[in-house]
């Protein structure tokens, strides 16, 4: 009878943890431009203010991002490269830079907070 009341309690133990529920997801997504042109290719990373929250981040392609991330306030930060010189020879590859200014990633202030009436969030990068 004991070893019963046991395994009973360690299968609702075993049940319980396996049943945690994810937060709600919220749309994000928009448009990001450098310099008034749509950024051909590069990444929009939402960086979370609350430790239990996971970064996100976002392929930009042709000037469009979307993703879905739980409630909080995150950190904006949009990285892009692209070729700075023609292919080395020796390298097979042409050198590149990230062009966007570090105000729009690694020193970046701008903050999306969630949920919000707003699904939609434009970006016009200047330098």
């Amino acid at each position: 009878m004991k070893s019963s009341v046991i395994w009973l309690g360690l299968c609702c133990l075993v049940a319980t943890v396996g049943c945690t529920k994810s937060p709600a997801t919220y749309p994000v997504e928009g448009l990001v431009r450098f310099k008034g042109a749509p950024i051909e290719s590069g990444t929009m990373t939402l960086l979370p203010k609350s430790p239990q929250a996971r970064t996100t981040v976002s392929p930009i392609v042709n000037g469009k991002y979307s993703m879905k991330v739980a409630a909080g306030d995150w950190t904006v930060n949009i990285r892009a490269v692209r070729e700075k010189e023609p292919v080395d020879p020796k390298a097979r590859e042409a050198p590149r830079e990230q062009y966007i200014p570090a105000k729009y990633n690694g020193d970046s202030k701008v903050v999306v907070t969630l949920p919000s009436d707003d699904k939609e969030f434009n970006y016009d990068l200047e330098p």
